[in-house]
């Protein structure tokens, strides 16, 4: 397993009948919050409610790439 790629992953995943074989990628919600703002359950569940809210708003599906980054000083960028 170490010398497969993710397009080898991606196949077996659909050969398989995954439901999310052609998701986008989705790094853990700590990557969401910049250098400085604590790691907080309230900060990640922000987080991850922003994210679904722009998801739903903007009509995405999990296929596309999204983020949402919690700032210092109480703001967000949506990726």
């Amino acid at each position: 397993l170490i010398n497969i790629s993710k397009d080898e992953v991606r196949r077996a995943a659909r050969h398989l009948s995954l439901p999310n074989w052609d998701y986008a990628a989705s790094p853990c919600l700590r990557s969401r919050l910049a250098l400085g703002v604590e790691a907080t359950t309230k900060h990640l569940q922000a987080v991850s409610l922003a994210e679904d809210r722009v998801r739903d708003v903007l009509c995405l599906d999990e296929t596309m790439n999204l983020r949402v980054r919690m700032l210092a000083g109480k703001k967000a960028m949506v990726e």
